[in-house]
């Protein structure tokens, strides 16, 4: 009885939570959003009956926590009419599936789901002969790029489905699927095929086509012929109709193949113009390196250091601490992304720097305009001030570009030389114990002042350390 009498005090307290809890809700999309690889996309959710959310606890989180996201922020811009939105930058395919929304007042506590969904159309169809094979002409079709995983159909001249055999789909590094299928084309049913490649989820395709004209006999014929200026033998399985159309066609052949030989030829000395071209950057680099009196000296403004960010006494050594600190705010600091500028800017001339990064796993070290975000998360490419390299979280060197360029480094750098050259608008990065180039941004027109900027991602006690300049 006693309880009873304490639970019956307690019901209209109950009844009047549960009557607001009923009273509002949060709403998502009634449809999935469709975003393209490489985009940017906002996801919305908002608060029903409408009504301000400032004084309410807005959430987005994934139902599993080891599904991340890359490049994300919240944007507040519809926070007065109960509107959250998360907005994803970059879009990759890992991105695709359901996101919880939540919005918590004092008695108040609800979440939508919203649904994503990545897509990305692949390169056009290549279709090449494979040669002879089980009484017909062996064709192969391959596409990269795709996502999700696309349908692939080979089809006769009529548009009907003609038996294939798909290899197993290879995912790349981005999570896109490239596609190959084979199909033997026998007799008349090779008088024009195509390849169709489609996305379901765009409902797009793209198709190429070939034609083969003859019959196949039993056991093919070999042709073979010199072929110059190669001075290489080169065969071609043919059937007999073949042979005397092929040998109408064989100077145009021939033609087709001089002008093969003199575009790979243009390509080899395009390709060691680049090379002269490299080994004058390393000459050039090398130069600078052994100039000492070109060396900037280079030290750390803690007035845009994020709280998160420990800054040694000589303004030379950064690394991260065990919790954020308390610092004072104002407009040069940076609230997201663990960055810190150098107290110098320049607006002229040229600048060479040197940072020790060891062995740190997450780091990130360039140049960036004096009026970059720095209260809320962008892209840190060129076209928003930043002109970035560095190793990512997984483990990849990339430079900060959009999108980002995978940089393949055979010898990792364990201390990076940053050369500035104002005027002619170059941004280049080497290893400074070897010389070796990494990367340089394509030339721009600079304006402003330009700041070095160095970040640090992922929990390693390892310090980057600016390299000091000689005395």
């Amino acid at each position: 009885w006693p309880d009873i009498f304490a639970l019956s005090l307690q019901m209209p307290a109950l009844i009047s939570l549960l009557h607001i809890s009923l009273a509002f809700a949060v709403i998502g999309p009634p449809e999935p959003i469709l975003a393209m690889v490489g985009e940017d996309v906002d996801l919305s959710c908002h608060v029903s009956p409408k009504m301000s959310a400032e004084s309410m606890e807005l959430l987005w989180v994934r139902p599993n926590l080891r599904e991340v996201v890359y490049e994300t922020s919240i944007l507040r811009d519809g926070i007065t009419e109960g509107t959250s939105t998360l907005r994803i930058y970059n879009v990759r395919p890992s991105d695709t599936g359901n996101y919880l929304c939540y919005f918590q007042g004092d008695n108040f506590y609800e979440k939508a789901m919203v649904e994503l969904e990545v897509a990305e159309l692949g390169s056009d169809p290549h279709i090449e002969m494979k040669g002879y094979e089980g009484g017909g002409i062996h064709l192969e079709c391959m596409s990269t790029g795709w996502y999700p995983q696309p349908q692939v159909q080979w089809r006769d001249a009529k548009g009907e489905v003609m038996p294939a055999v798909a290899a197993p789909l290879v995912e790349d590094g981005d999570g896109l699927y490239a596609v190959t299928a084979s199909v033997i084309v026998k007799g008349s049913s090779g008088e024009g095929v195509s390849c169709l490649i489609r996305n379901p989820l765009l409902n797009q395709e793209k198709t190429t086509g070939i034609s083969i004209a003859g019959q196949y006999p039993a056991e093919p014929q070999v042709y073979c012929a010199e072929l110059w200026p190669l001075k290489e033998g080169g065969c071609v399985i043919l059937s007999q109709p073949w042979i005397a159309a092929f040998a109408g066609t064989l100077p145009v052949l021939l033609l087709l193949l001089a002008g093969a030989v003199y575009f790979l030829w243009r390509q080899k000395k395009e390709k060691e113009a680049l090379s002269q071209e490299k080994e004058a950057l390393f000459q050039k680099t090398k130069a600078l390196f052994q100039e000492k009196e070109r060396k900037t000296d280079v030290i750390l403004d803690p007035d845009t250091a994020n709280h998160i960010l420990l800054i040694s006494e000589d303004r030379k050594i950064l690394k991260l601490a065990d919790s954020e600190q308390n610092l004072p705010d104002n407009p040069k600091r940076f609230n997201t992304r663990n960055s810190v500028l150098g107290c110098k800017s320049f607006m002229s001339g040229r600048h060479f720097w040197e940072v020790d990064v060891g062995v740190r796993k997450g780091w990130y070290v360039g140049v960036c305009r004096e009026n970059v975000e720095r209260k809320k998360q962008v892209s840190m490419a060129p076209k928003n001030g930043f002109w970035i390299i560095g190793l990512s979280d997984m483990n990849e060197y990339q430079a900060l570009t959009d999108p980002l360029t995978k940089l393949a480094i055979l010898n990792p750098p364990q201390r990076v030389g940053i050369f500035l050259d104002y005027e002619t608008g170059e941004v280049s990065f080497y290893n400074a114990k070897d010389g070796s180039h990494i990367y340089t941004f394509p030339h721009t027109s600079f304006s402003g002042p330009l700041y070095p900027i160095f970040r640090l991602i992922g929990w390693d006690d390892t310090p980057l350390t600016i390299f000091p300049a000689p005395t």
